[in-house]
C-alpha cells in the first residue's frame, strides 16, 4: 500500500474543496419584476426600491413611490402644488428620499416629517436641484439652479460647495458611506469635468485615461476612493469610467459587438462591481443593463444572469442597471417585456459567495494544526 504524506492529502483536499466550489450552482439568484414604474435607487439592505409613478389620486400626476417585498408598488409622497414629482436617491437606511418637484426644486421625504421642499428659503422655480443623500439622511448634495453645487445639512441648511480652481458651475452628485467624500461634476466653462471633494483636500479634478477630455461622476464607492461615471473622448466616444486613486481613470466596455457609448450608474462599496447602461450594437436604441468586474470585464447583465446563475429570462430585455447595493448583491433597474410593456422596473438577488472556500480553510487549518502535533 503506498503511503500517503499529510503535505499530499492536504494538498489532495484543497483541490478536491476549490473544485466542489467552482462546481456548485448558484441557483440562489432571483430576478423579479417589481411592477411599471421608474426604478431610481434601492437602500443597503436590497429590501426597498425607490422610484417614480403615476398615480390617479394625484390627479395622475408622477408621485415618489416606492417597492418592498411586503407591500409592493406604493406611493410615498407628491407635492400637491405640482403636477409632477420625481423620485432622485434614497439614503441607504430608507430613512429619506430626495427628489424634485415640477419647477425642477429639490424636495425631501421623511416618514416624520413628510415632504418638503429642501431649500425653502430659495424662490420656487430658483431653488436648486438635489443628486444624492448621504446614507443617514442627514446630508444632501446637488446644485442651486443658478448653477453652484449645494452641501446640505440637517439643522443646518444649504452652504456652498467649492468648486475646482478655475470653474464657476457643477454639482455634488454622489456621498461616500460615511458622507466624507463627495464625488462631482465642474461643468464650466466647457468640458465638464468630474471631481472628488473632501474637508481637508477641497474639490480636486479626477485625472482623465488617454484621449479622453471630459467626465461626468455618477456614483462613489463607500470609502471614497473609487468614482464612477461616464466619459467623453476628443473622437466622439462616450464611455463609461472608473476612476481609483491608486489607478487613476480606466475606461470601461464595450460590450461585445456594442459601440463606446455608455455610462456607469452605480459601484458596490469596495469598488470591485459597477454597473450601468451601454450599447449592446451598432444601432440608436440598443442600450442594455452592463455589469463590470475585474475578473470578466464588462458584460450585459442579461447574459451574466442566464450563463452564471442559470436564471430563464425569456422575452426579458434588461435596458439600463441604476443601482447596487453596497454588498454587491442587489441591482436594479428597467426593462421590457412583450406582455408587460417596457417600463417594468426589476430586482436583481445575487446569491453570497459560496462556503466551499471557507470550508478549505477550516480543513487546512485542522491539517496544520494535526502536522504542529506529529
Amino acid at each position: 500500500m503506498k503511503y500517503v504524506s499529510r503535505r499530499q492529502l492536504f494538498a489532495w483536499i484543497v483541490c478536491v474543496a476549490a473544485t466542489a466550489a467552482c462546481a456548485l450552482p448558484a441557483t440562489a439568484a432571483s430576478f423579479e419584476p417589481l411592477g411599471q414604474f421608474w426604478a431610481v435607487d434601492v437602500t443597503d439592505d436590497g429590501n426597498s426600491v425607490v422610484g417614480t409613478d403615476n398615480d390617479p389620486a394625484a390627479g395622475g400626476g408622477q408621485v415618489i413611490a416606492r417597492w418592498t417585498p411586503a407591500t409592493g408598488v406604493r406611493t410615498v409622497a407628491w407635492a400637491p402644488y405640482s403636477e409632477h414629482t420625481t423620485a432622485i436617491a434614497v439614503s441607504g437606511d430608507g430613512s429619506a428620499i430626495i427628489g424634485s418637484d415640477y419647477n425642477a426644486d429639490a424636495v425631501y421625504w421623511t416618514q416624520a416629517g413628510g415632504l418638503r421642499r429642501l431649500l425653502p428659503d430659495e424662490q420656487p422655480g430658483l431653488g436648486g436641484y438635489a443628486r444624492a443623500v448621504s446614507r443617514d439622511g442627514r446630508l444632501v448634495t446637488g446644485h442651486f439652479t443658478l448653477g453652484r453645487p449645494f452641501l446640505w445639512t440637517a439643522g443646518a441648511g444649504a452652504a456652498p460647495l467649492p468648486l475646482p480652481a478655475g470653474y464657476d458651475r457643477g454639482a455634488g452628485n454622489a456621498f461616500s458611506a460615511d458622507g466624507s467624500v463627495i464625488a462631482g461634476t465642474a461643468d464650466d466653462p466647457y468640458p465638464r469635468r468630474a471631481f472628488r471633494w473632501t474637508a481637508a483636500s477641497g474639490s480636486t479634478l479626477l485625472d482623465q485615461a488617454p484621449g479622453i477630455v471630459g467626465s461626468d461622476s455618477t456614483a462613489i464607492s463607500a470609502d471614497g476612493s473609487t468614482v464612477v461615471g461616464w466619459a467623453f473622448g476628443d473622437d466622439e466616444i462616450s464611455p463609461p469610467f472608473r476612476w481609483t486613486e491608486a489607478g487613476g481613470m480606466q475606461v470601461l466596455g464595450p460590450l461585445p459587438g456594442g459601440t463606446t457609448t455608455g455610462s456607469a450608474a452605480d459601484v458596490s462599496g469596495d469598488g470591485s462591481v459597477v454597473v450601468g447602461t451601454a450599447s449592446s450594437g451598432p444601432l440608436p436604441g440598443q442600450a442594455r443593463a452592463f455589469i463590470w468586474d475585474e475578473s470578466h470585464g464588462m458584460r450585459e447583465l442579461a447574459s451574466v444572469l442566464a450563463s452564471d446563475y442559470g436564471l430563464d429570462l425569456s422575452g426579458w430585455t434588461l435596458l439600463s442597471a441604476k443601482a447596487i447595493t453596497p454588498d454587491g448583491l442587489t441591482i436594479v433597474g428597467q426593462a421590457s417585456h412583450p406582455q408587460l410593456g417596457g417600463n417594468v422596473a426589476y430586482r436583481v438577488v445575487l446569491p453570497e459567495p459560496s462556503g466551499a472556500l471557507a470550508t478549505v480553510g477550516f480543513l487546512a487549518c485542522l491539517l496544520r494544526r494535526r502536522r504542529a502535533s506529529a
